[in-house]
Order: C-alpha cells, then sequence, then structure tokens
C-alpha cells in the first residue's frame, strides 16, 4: 500500500491502555532498536570505507502516508548532483530560534519514491557573517577544523570558482573525493542577503551530489549558517550498495552525520576566530528532562520531515533530540513501544533483544540485547523504566557491554487532531560500540556527534514505520473482513 504523504487530520481515537507486563516488555523491541541504529550507521561507515571501486544501491527517505492514498508513479528522479536543494526560509529559521539557540538542527526532508532525502541543517554562531563567509569559501583550510578532512588540494581557479581534491585519513581507512565551489557575496547594497557557496561533489568514495551554504548575517557578531546537502551513495563503492539494500537508511545516515560534521566544524573555528568561548549548560549530564519542544511552532517543519536537534555543552554534544510525525494515532504508535515480539531485522539483519523479565532495584526491566554480525557485532545489557503504564514515557539506560554509558528518553506526544509525534530524546557515545566506530569516532568528536544524531532519527522513523505497518494490518484486515461479508 502506497505511502504518499503525511496525514494532516486525525479522527479521535480509544486511549490505549497498556498493561504493566507489555511496559516491561518494550525493552525487547526498544533495546533492539538502539542497538541496531547504531550498528546500521556503523556498517554504512564500514560500507564506505573498505572499497571504492563499484556502484551503490538505490536508497530514500520516505514520507509516513495516510493508509488507502494512492498516487501515480513518480517520474525518475533527477540524479543528486543536479537536483535542485531547497532552503530553510525566514520563517523557518524563526520557528527553529529556540532550538538554534542550544545548537544545531537538521530538517530530513521526506521523499517520494527512489528520491534521495535533502539534509537541511542550520547553525546559530556568536561571529560576524564576514568572518564566517571566509572560513566556509577557503575550502583549503578545511582540515584545520573539519575532523573529517586531513588534506585538501585546491587543483583550479576560474573566476568565483574553485576546484579541490580533499582526503580523510584514519587508522582504518583513506577516503578520496573531488569537488567544485562556487562562490556568491552578497550585493553592496544588500548584505543582509547574505553569501551563498554551492558545491558538487563531483566524484569520490562518497559518490556524487551537491552542498549548498549560505550565510545570513543576524547582528554584528552573529551569524545564521544553513547548509543542504544531498549526497548519492549509489556512486561511492560496492560494499555501501550492500549496506544499502539492508537497510534504506544508509545514505540519509551519512549525508546528516557529515553535514553535521561540516556545520560544527564551521562553528568552531568562527568561534575561535571571533575570541568567543560558546556557553556551557547549568547542568550538563543532568538526567534527561521531559521535552519542552513546541510542536504547534513546528508545524510546518514536521509536515516537511523529521526534525533532529542538537543541545550543546559549549563545543561538546549533550544530546540530541530526534522528532518525528507518525501519521496516525497514539493508539497505534505507543503498542509498538511495548510491542513483546522480536524486533529481528527492521532496523538490519541479526538484531536481537531477550527480556530477562526480572524488576531490579532501580525499578525497572532488565534486557540482553545482540548484534549477531560479522565484523560489526556487538552486545550490552539496558534497563527499561516506563514512567506510567500508558507508556507514552519509557526511559532507556545502558547497564554494561556496549553504549552501557547511553542514555534515552521516548516520548509519544498528541497534536490536537489526534496524530502521534515521537519525541526520542537520547544521550550516548557511539564509539562505545565497536572497535570499527571506535577508531572512526576518535578521529573526530563532531562526526561522533553526527552519529549520534543519525542513530536518534533512525530510531524514531523506526517507531513510526512499525506503527505505520500496523494501521495498513489493520485496514487489510478490514477489507477482508468486508470481502467475507460480501454476498456470494
Amino acid at each position: 500500500m502506497a505511502r504518499t504523504g503525511v496525514r494532516q487530520s486525525l479522527a479521535p481515537r480509544a486511549r490505549f491502555a497498556v498493561h504493566p507486563s507489555g511496559v516491561r516488555r518494550a525493552a525487547c523491541v526498544v533495546g533492539a532498536w538502539l542497538a541496531a541504529a547504531a550498528l546500521v550507521v556503523v556498517g554504512a561507515v564500514f560500507g564506505v570505507v573498505l572499497s571504492a571501486s563499484f556502484g551503490g544501491a538505490r536508497v530514500s527517505a520516505q514520507v509516513p502516508a495516510t493508509v488507502g492514498a494512492t498516487s501515480p508513479a513518480p517520474a525518475a528522479p533527477l540524479g543528486a548532483d543536479v537536483a535542485r536543494l531547497s532552503t530553510l526560509s525566514a520563517a523557518d529559521r524563526e520557528a527553529l530560534a529556540p532550538l538554534l539557540a542550544r545548537g544545531p538542527v537538521a530538517v530530513v526532508e521526506f521523499t517520494e519514491g527512489d528520491a534521495l532525502p535533502a539534509i537541511l541543517l542550520a547553525a546559530e554562531i556568536d561571529a560576524p557573517a564576514a568572518t564566517v563567509a571566509a572560513i566556509v569559501g577557503d575550502p583549503a583550510g578545511y582540515p584545520r577544523f573539519m575532523g573529517v578532512l586531513d588534506s585538501v588540494e585546491v587543483t583550479g581557479r576560474h573566476g568565483t570558482s574553485l576546484a579541490y581534491d580533499w582526503t580523510w585519513r584514519t587508522a582504518l581507512f583513506e577516503l578520496r573525493g573531488a569537488n567544485v565551489m562556487t562562490s556568491s557575496p552578497p550585493p553592496a547594497a544588500h548584505p543582509e542577503q547574505g553569501w551563498r557557496f554551492g558545491v558538487r561533489a563531483t566524484g569520490g568514495d562518497l559518490g556524487t551530489g551537491r552542498f549548498l551554504w549560505r550565510v545570513l548575517p543576524a547582528g554584528p557578531n552573529r551569524t545564521i549558517v544553513t547548509l543542504a546537502t544531498r549526497l548519492d551513495l549509489r556512486d561511492s563503492n560496492y560494499l555501501a550498495r550492500q549496506m544499502s539494500q539492508a537497510s534504506r537508511s544508509v545514505n540519509r545516515s551519512i549525508n546528516l552525520s557529515l553535514g553535521f560534521v561540516m556545520l560544527l566544524g564551521v562553528r568552531h573555528e568562527a568561534h575561535h576566530r571571533a575570541g568567543h568561548a560558546p556557553a556551557r549548560l547549568a547542568n550538563p549530564a543532568a538526567p534527561l528532562a521531559p521535552s519542552d519542544i513546541d510542536l504547534a511552532r513546528l508545524g510546518p517543519l514536521l509536515g516537511r520531515g523529521d526534525l533532529v536537534a542538537m543541545t550543546l555543552d559549549g563545543d561538546r554534544l549533550d544530546h540530541v533530540t530526534a522528532l518525528a510525525r507518525t501519521g496516525t494515532g497514539k493508539e497505534f504508535v505507543t503498542p509498538v513501544i511495548t510491542d513483546p515480539r522480536a524486533f529481528g531485522s527492521a532496523l538490519m539483519p541479526g538484531s536481537r533483544a531477550t527480556v530477562l523479565d526480572v524488576i531490579d532495584d532501580a525499578g525497572g526491566t532488565l534486557f540482553d540485547w545482540e548484534i549477531n554480525v560479522p565484523i560489526i557485532g556487538t552486545s550490552g545489557r539496558m534497563r527499561l523504566t516506563a514512567t506510567d503504564a500508558s507508556g507514552e514515557v519509557v526511559n532507556v539506560s545502558g547497564v554494561s557491554g556496549s553504549l552501557r554509558e547511553g542514555r534515552w528518553r521516548f516520548e509519544t506526544r498528541v497534536q490536537p487532531w489526534g496524530e502521534a509525534v515521537v519525541v526520542a530524546i537520547g544521550r550516548f557515545d557511539p564509539g562505545d560500540t565497536t572497535w570499527l566506530l571506535r577508531g572512526v569516532v576518535r578521529s573526530s568528536a563532531d562526526f561522533g556527534a553526527g552519529l549520534a544524531a543519525a542513530s536518534e532519527l533512525m530510531v524514531a522513523r523506526a517507531i513510526r514505520s512499525r506503527a505505520m505497518d500496523a494501521v495498513e494490518a489493520q485496514a487489510a484486515a478490514a477489507l477482508e473482513a468486508q470481502a467475507a461479508e460480501a454476498p456470494r
């Protein structure tokens, strides 16, 4: 059944009550999501880095649909190197202002069919716009502050354009690529229009695609930077294609992770040049608090795509929040979080979780999880605690093994028209999983932050996907029942 658009209205439905045993057994599902989300991102990195000689697979981020909606088959999507990149409007940036005050934000646009999603990122930087523009427009300087780049060599200049080759080296791998940047400064009479930097990835180990930077003055010493990006890993390498076939999230995860790396790097360098020390949190690493996000304010953006927001403590990530509309009601979403069935391969093959079905001294249910996949396999133990029997808020914490220091909070918020929104909040170190990811994250804390954001979004999207599966199953059962009752 086609999924073609986000449901704009939803009839009120009966409140769903969750049996306490169901809440305890939710550990089986939530734990597998958390583990598999981190490992899918690991797999994405692993697939990209090992070989650079073959094409990739088609992946996409798809919009949740109104069940029963149909539409004509979409036309073949344009390539990532020519497809239009949208940007965040002034109204979008205003809606995001409370989140931007805490850290960078990303909107992952919905798509149809095989079209690749655009990732729209933004950050507030306490430095003059001219300073930030000078940083963005000088790729040769990127290795000083972007942890994923070791060298950039400018290979040609022509007018406002320059071509450059880049290299990313770690103890585990080396990636290479080639880009072309075109710069557009603001008109002298309208400096408020800011700078634009268009970048085309013409080939290499991360495929082809485009980036669009905008540097917008927001005051004498404050700048809003936006970055729109779309990379196509189908043009990268063989193993990336194999991972893409196992999970449609690979392309989105890599785009989102690298977008945050670039944005955070520019932020660090601009603050350094401006002599600005980013504010620290009053109580870093405090227990994850209930979300205070204004969903009405973000309504238009959530109709456009999923949202990921970082909360920074100075220059470091404290926690990440992902928001995803579900296109259905709470009565379909809550059972997903409390579904006792094995999560299995919903995110990637090999993920398993086993509830120990005991309540420990901390009042939670302990469970073991495992990703039984060669090379990137890992395991651990976690604790799930439901704040009440409704299942609207679930807390998960690591106990031992991989992700043992991780903390997560899942909220189900309901819009006035009855649609549920998943709010997933997480504080964890993606490097606390496998030797492979530890090696990657060790080379760049910003890349670790980007991976955390991609993993948290993956969990929110998995909850939505399973909820929509339940809606479609119910609709199919109703149709079968009608057919059975029809006179013959």
